[in-house]
Parts: structure tokens; sequence; C-alpha cells
């Protein structure tokens, strides 16, 4: 009698129970190189972007960018929250504002493509500028954009000018632009040291920068970023509020 051929539940279960696993064990791992990958296809975006900003200071006489205040005024945006893309574009006013007066259209001429502008792994951002999302993955410093501006009398330093590269003593040291968030390694913890209760990014987290020089890294926030009671602060130079705007370097030794 000709018996058929095939598996029993037991070995249709033992396979399958074997993909299972195989499964849990690679796709973590293609999950990292993915996002490995676009890591490097990010930090590419921000050292371009270095490049373009070098192009701009060369044209500008090495004045860094800055918001036009009664552009910004005009747009609602009064300390450059909407200027270097921490704020979502509202309306159609701001919408034009964007394209014509901030940090985006600054760089454009030399970027040449708003693709540039996005992150792979930032899902909020789109390569053009829309209402109702940021223009960028990346943050231009804010104490570049607005610190000088009329809005900040009283409440900080006033320079009365826009900074230029002779304010900085190392500026291979000094960022000016920032991912948004460590989107490569988005790690929370709570209960630093220094801001108790707080949920932040740990201190290990790794995040890209562009220098005043031009370059783009991949470094601990911890290396870079200056601490606040809110966990971090990538707007101010590190230790600003005990040393005021004399500009010491961000990155530690």
């Amino acid at each position: 009698m000709r018996r058929n051929k095939g598996f029993t539940l037991i070995e249709l279960l033992v396979v399958i129970a074997i993909i299972a696993i195989l499964a849990a064990i690679l796709f973590p791992v293609f999950a990292k190189a993915r996002e490995a990958a676009r890591s490097t296809t990010c930090l590419s975006n921000m050292k371009q972007m270095g490049t373009a900003f070098m192009m701009y200071l060369n044209e500008n006489d090495d004045s860094l960018p800055v918001m036009n205040t009664p552009a910004a005024s005009a747009a609602g945006d009064g300390v450059a929250e909407l200027y270097a893309s921490h704020a979502t574009i509202g309306n159609q006013a701001q919408l034009d504002y964007v394209n014509s007066f901030t940090i985006y259209s600054q760089l454009m001429p030399y970027v040449k493509s708003g693709g540039l502008w996005k992150c792979p792994s930032d899902s909020a951002c789109p390569t053009t500028p829309v209402i109702g999302k940021r223009f960028t993955s990346y943050h231009y410093r804010h104490f570049m954009a607005a610190a000088f501006a009329p809005g900040y009398q009283g409440a900080v330093h006033f320079w009365g000018r826009p900074w230029t590269m002779n304010d900085f003593q190392n500026a291979a040291a000094i960022f000016s632009f920032s991912e948004m968030a460590p989107f490569h390694d988005n790690r929370n913890v709570t209960n630093l040291a220094w801001a108790s209760g707080v949920s932040a990014w740990a201190m290990d987290c790794k995040m890209n920068f562009t220098f005043l020089d031009g370059h783009a890294k991949s470094m601990s926030i911890d290396r870079v970023i200056g601490r606040s009671a809110g966990g971090w602060d990538y707007h101010w130079p590190r230790g600003w509020g005990t040393t005021g705007f004399d500009i010491p370097a961000d990155v530690t030794d």
C-alpha cells in the first residue's frame, strides 16, 4: 500500500517555531542596519548644509544668517521659532515667510534640493514646506538666529548685530545645526542628576550635528549640548546661564 509523504503536525509546528526564532533574531539586526543607513544619509545631508552655510558666509562678509525682524513680526514669529524650524507652519502667511525669509530660503540657493532638509527617519517633515508641518528636520541654532534681535532686549544679552565668524574662537567645536531630536538613537531616561523627575534623552544618545567650520559629525549629546532643568538645551551655548555670551566651545574633551 502506497503511503503519502508529508509533514506531520508536530514537524510543521517545529518548522514554524524555528522560522519565528530566526525572525526574532534577524529583524532587529535588519532594523538596526536600516537605521544606520538612514543616519549616514542624514549626516550627508547635514554635511551638505554645512557646505551651503560656508558658501553663504563667504558671500555675506562672514556674517551668520539671521532673521528679518519686520518679516518675522508680520508672520507672528517674534522669537525666531519658525525661522529656525522649531515650530510648524501655521498658515499661508507663515508659509510665504518660510519660503522668503527663513534659514530655508537663505540657504536654498546653495542647497538646491529640498530633500536635503529632511532626515529619512523624521516622518513629521516633508521635502517641501507645507502648512501644518516643520520645513526641516534640522534646527538652526537659536542664539545664532535671534539673540541680537530687539525682542530679546532685557531678556538675554543684547548683541546689537549679527554674529560673525570672528566672534567664535573655535568654530570646529560649536555647532550651527542639530537634528530636531536624536532620530537614530532616541532613548529616554528619567531623573537625570540635574533634571529630577524629567524624562529626557539619555546622556549617551547619538545625534548628528553640523559645526561652524562646515563639518558634520554624529556625537553623544552630553559632549555637545548644554544641560538644563528640562533635560537638554540645544538653543544656547554650553553654560550660557553662568558665562553669558562669552561663547565657550560646545564640544567637551
